[in-house]
């Protein structure tokens, strides 16, 4: 096999296997993003006991969407937006598709 090419031999699979352990990270961020300055001292706290270094390492220790209904949901922060996003990250959980592919494309902005 031509070395040059020998990459296009890769099944998607496999591509999808690097892929989506960084698409779940993402879309865990995305459900909480800006949501962490609308905190008090005590809710900052909360946040930061809930985010700590020893239980979330990175990609592949994001929390679940049922984890994050939970915290989000005690720390009162659940509102029309932040429930469209946490059902995008259970939707493309399950599914591996995007629910709202316009929204996703427009998160970092």
């Amino acid at each position: 096999m031509d070395p040059r090419t020998e990459f296009l031999t890769v099944p998607i699979s496999e591509v999808k296997a690097v892929e989506y352990p960084y698409l779940d990270f993402d879309y865990a961020y995305f459900v909480t993003r800006k949501l962490l300055t609308s905190l008090d001292a005590e809710g900052q706290k909360l946040w930061n006991e809930f985010y700590s270094a020893d239980k979330r390492k990175g990609i592949g220790f994001e929390p679940s969407p049922d984890e994050l209904e939970e915290f989000l949901t005690k720390l009162g922060l659940m509102n029309e937006e932040v429930t469209g996003r946490l059902q995008d990250y259970r939707h493309f959980k399950a599914t591996r598709t995007h629910r709202r592919p316009d929204v996703w494309k427009t998160r970092l902005e």
